[in-house]
């Protein structure tokens, strides 16, 4: 089947009511980092809504309540490979696997890192 517009998501993947868009373009990049560096451990950060946030009333905040967090990818390949929808729902996972620590802040989990003696980083492969 050919698209006429290179930008669009497939019926197939929209009709999948256990991976979001989110995941899906999160997949994508994961797999493109994975292809660059060779890694097969990817970390990307996710913008979350920040509404789980425990404050009286945080519904009648107006404005963003937004978290950053990392989200770790393992890409399967070699004897270790998946399907697609396999990785996609391990994205999928992984994505909501970190919704409880949303609040917890990226600069408590750069200190969680120190403490192992390791960057939290690689601003190498950061644009």
């Amino acid at each position: 089947m050919i698209y006429s517009d290179p930008f669009s998501i497939s019926d197939e993947v929209e009709a999948r009511p256990d991976v979001t868009i989110a995941s899906v373009v999160r997949a994508a990049w994961t797999f493109v980092v994975h292809q660059y560096t060779g890694t097969d451990g990817v970390a990307v950060g996710a913008p979350l809504a920040g509404r789980n946030m425990a404050v009286s009333n945080i519904d009648k905040i107006v404005g963003p309540i937004v978290a950053t967090v990392p989200i770790r990818v393992r890409v399967p390949s070699g004897k270790n490979s998946a399907t697609i929808s396999a990785f996609l729902r391990g994205v999928q996972d992984a994505a909501a696997a970190v919704i409880p620590f949303e609040q917890t802040g990226l600069q408590h989990m750069q200190n969680s890192v120190w403490k192992l003696n390791r960057p939290a980083v690689s601003r190498r492969y950061l644009w």
